[in-house]
């Protein structure tokens, strides 16, 4: 089958090389590396000329999540990413994406649009108790790139998300969990109508001293 893998790279590379990979490169890399980067380049190649090719686009998207390569999976995974294709990427149906998207939140970096990937994986795969999880710390993240307005609407997708949840109930700690995010909406909300009021009072101020 197109892009399974049988029990390493090596083998594996062969049959790839055999599909996509009609080119001579120059740098130093190994076989299957090649392969990979031969077989982005022409999903490049299709969303570049998506008007020409979409149906194309996606049959080989479809057959690459066929294959058992997890190393491939991961560079499908960042070029996806890279390429402003999340949308496509979070219809990926691989035993892989999670784990890979919960190690990019280890990462300092990105870390913001990371765990927004997480969370939008997990209300996709309907896990919604992990969504709410996700949705809570990123409400709470020593971040410059979240607004107040973000940090609401997180609040309030966690809240929706722990409802929406067969697993989480409304007693111990997961009743808990849910009263403490309702408390942070109320206080959220507070603030958000304080600001409001503050910027008001600042606007006719200026008024009168015009």
């Amino acid at each position: 089958m197109l892009l399974e893998r049988e029990n390493s790279p090596a083998r594996h590379d062969g049959f790839l090389s055999m599909f996509f990979c009609s080119f001579q490169s120059q740098v130093m890399l190994p076989s299957w590396l090649l392969c990979y980067k031969c077989i982005t380049n022409t999903m490049q190649e299709l969303v570049a000329h998506s008007k020409a090719g979409p149906a194309e686009f996606e049959q080989m998207l479809h057959l690459a999540q066929r294959s058992q390569d997890e190393l491939f999976h991961i560079t499908l995974y960042n070029w996806l990413i890279e390429a402003d294709l999340t949308d496509k990427l979070l219809e990926v149906n691989s035993p892989y994406l999670e784990d890979h998207l919960k190690r990019m939140n280890t990462q300092e970096q990105s870390q913001v649009r990371n765990m927004d990937l997480l969370w939008r994986y997990y209300e996709k795969s309907r896990n919604f108790g992990k969504a709410a999880h996700v949705l809570a710390h990123l409400a709470e993240m020593r971040s410059t790139e979240i607004s107040l307005q973000q940090r609401l609407e997180y609040v309030s997708r966690a809240i929706l998300s722990a409802k929406s949840s067969s697993t989480l109930s409304t007693q111990g700690a997961d009743g808990e969990f849910l009263h403490q995010l309702e408390e942070k909406m109320e206080v959220g909300v507070g603030v958000a109508v304080g600001s409001v009021g503050v910027a008001v009072v600042s606007l006719m101020k200026c008024s009168l001293e015009v």
